[in-house]
């Protein structure tokens, strides 16, 4: 479940009231599948199928308004130990207006670098990553954003994520 620990915003005449300066985002659940790696092939390529549930709390940049599905392609490779991904992906989810956001079906666009500085095994990682969406109406970009991260994994299934951002375009 992602957490905003502090966030703000103001955008007078756009319906941007006041936000909550924390709360709890979408929970969302993913079915992921394998289908090359690159020891056997020249690179990783998995599928996946994540759905979203609108649990977010409060006022804010907190998460999607409905249900909706994320079908997405993405394609990975280690150059040097360093571990590169790009990824494209189609949003479905009902259309809504939050704030001055108007939410429905998009395309979305990532690409990422992820480095562990004592390899496969280290604990810690730190990563690069940009992200973005295209509306599909008009193919327009709405929004992209670049963002900083670490990671302290704490065992197989559990890490401690932290991490900065900042959007690139107006909508963010």
């Amino acid at each position: 479940v992602p957490v905003a620990l502090s966030q703000s915003g103001s955008r007078p005449g756009l319906k941007l009231g006041d936000i909550d300066s924390s709360g709890s985002g979408n929970v969302m659940l993913a079915l992921n599948a394998v289908i090359l790696r690159q020891h056997e092939r020249f690179v990783d390529l998995s599928v996946g199928l994540p759905v979203v549930l609108p649990t977010a709390s409060g006022q804010g940049y907190l998460g999607s308004a409905g249900a909706g599905l994320r079908p997405e392609v993405r394609v990975g490779k280690t150059f040097y130990g360093v571990d590169t991904a790009l990824s494209l992906g189609y949003i479905l989810q009902p259309e809504s207006e939050i704030f001055q956001w108007e939410e429905g079906d998009r395309l979305s666009f990532g690409a990422g670098a992820r480095y562990r500085p004592n390899g496969e095994e280290s604990p810690y990682e730190a990563s690069l990553q940009l992200f973005g969406l295209a509306r599909t109406r008009d193919f327009s970009t709405g929004a992209a954003e670049l963002l900083l991260g670490g990671r302290y994994r704490l065992s197989r299934y559990v890490a401690i994520d932290a991490g900065v951002g900042a959007g690139l375009l107006n909508d963010v």
